[in-house]
């Protein structure tokens, strides 16, 4: 497939979490940052599943829609939003 043809791309992410994490308040959150991002786009919901559960975390992965053009931004500014958000709310 031509990436670049398409208008709208994903950006993905993997996040681990450690067992105790209430994954419900992650992933709301996660959604919440979404909505007021200038980079991903609104009618489309962020991609969020478990992909991985062992004793030590939870993996998830995590795609966020956004355009072509703003793709490469999104990955810059999403990225330290997502983690200062966890971080503000105890989410590890």
């Amino acid at each position: 497939i031509n990436i670049s043809s398409h208008k709208m791309r994903r950006f993905d992410v993997t996040v681990d979490f450690v067992p105790e994490t209430n994954l419900q308040a992650a992933f709301d959150l996660l959604r919440a940052l979404v909505r007021a991002s200038d980079y991903a786009l609104h009618d489309q919901e962020p991609y969020i599943v478990v992909s991985q559960i062992t004793g030590n975390y939870t993996r998830v992965l995590i795609g966020v829609w956004t355009t072509q053009q703003k793709w490469q931004a999104t990955r810059v500014h999403f990225l330290p939003h997502l983690k200062y958000a966890y971080d503000q709310h105890g989410i590890k």
